[in-house]
């Protein structure tokens, strides 16, 4: 019997940008957790076992020396380039656009002949409607949003996947990368009372009551630390601000640092009520700079109320925070719609 493959299609028609390819990995180790292999693929007759091969929405220039080198500037100039080109001359992207959609006919007979359902982030144009058209097996994806957002592309988005007629789409929500079996394991959360690790540009006043404390750590990006180094951090705080941008609170997205905090052991303080919402009040809302530190500093007098906030948000990630808990959705609805068990 076959291996369940999760597939990352990095060809060169059919590319996966350099910064994407991050959360594409994540999602990819979702799956691992649940038995699937991972492999990234340049070539679409290597998907030859059954399971998923995830593409995304970039252009084919991104292949103009950026794949396979996702932490080199130099990688990225040739792609910049062309992007800012294409924005004073569509036809670039609109010809990457037809060589992708003729480029659909072989991945989808592959995937029907495999039994492989295929995840296709971003595609909201005419390579949406070329996929649909070939009755490939084929899940769409994007950004979740708890409310409708502003920016067209997104709201083009959130009103393809609320449309309940449209059954094959999953809003993907952000996730923490974590064995689900594995969270809480290494958290003592004991070292820094207040840890934020983030923009600069995040709602600053939050972050100046404890810049400076050496009982807290406030690192702001850039210049970026390590994940490892992030992690630790996390794993050794007891409360972590979950700080987000104008426009994510605007928009109703919930960025991964929300869930992160959670899945490491941190008491998660929020600015934003989308992150309360999403999280089942695991994540709790200061909705001002008081109101923060007279949160903070009744956490901090309570062991026993921080220890019943970090239980609770052990328990939410287990059932529904992980990468893990996002590859379930998918792997049911392929079930559903096509009858592919895994």
């Amino acid at each position: 019997m076959m291996p369940k493959t999760f597939y990352i299609m990095d060809s060169f028609l059919l590319p996966t940008g350099y910064n994407h390819m991050f959360m594409v990995q994540k999602i990819a180790r979702g799956f691992s957790y649940l038995g699937f292999k991972v492999k990234v693929i340049d070539r679409i007759d290597d998907m030859t076992a059954p399971g998923f091969v995830m593409i995304s929405n970039h252009p084919v220039y991104f292949s103009l020396g950026s794949r396979h080198n996702q932490n080199g500037n130099f990688a990225r100039i040739i792609p910049g380039i062309i992007h800012r080109l294409n924005k004073r001359f569509p036809v670039i992207g609109k010809l990457s656009v037809i060589l992708q959609c003729w480029t659909y006919r072989k991945l989808a007979l592959q995937a029907k002949n495999n039994n492989v359902t295929i995840i296709a982030w971003g595609l909201y144009d005419k390579r949406r409607d070329s996929l649909n058209k070939l009755n490939a097996p084929v899940i769409f994806t994007g950004d979740y949003y708890d409310r409708r957002p502003d920016p067209p592309e997104q709201r083009r988005w959130y009103d393809i996947y609320s449309d309940k007629k449209i059954r094959n789409t999953i809003p993907l929500k952000f996730a923490a990368d974590v064995d689900p079996r594995k969270v809480g394991y290494g958290c003592r959360n004991a070292t820094y009372l207040v840890t934020y690790v983030g923009d600069k540009t995040y709602n600053p006043e939050y972050r100046a009551p404890f810049a400076g404390n050496r009982r807290c750590r406030i690192i702001t990006t850039p210049p970026y630390i390590t994940e490892k180094e992030k992690l630790r951090l996390y794993k050794n705080s007891k409360i972590i601000l979950g700080i987000t941008s104008t426009q994510s609170k605007k928009d109703g997205q919930v960025p991964e640092r929300i869930f992160e905090a959670l899945a490491f052991g941190g008491v998660c303080l929020t600015d934003s009520p989308p992150a309360v919402r999403i999280t089942n009040g695991c994540a709790l809302l200061a909705r001002n700079v008081r109101q923060l530190k007279e949160m903070v500093d009744k956490i901090a007098e309570n062991p026993s109320l921080r220890q019943r906030l970090r239980e609770k948000g052990y328990s939410y990630i287990k059932k529904d925070g992980t990468w893990t808990a996002r590859a379930k959705d998918f792997i049911s609805l392929s079930e559903q719609l096509y009858g592919k068990r895994f």
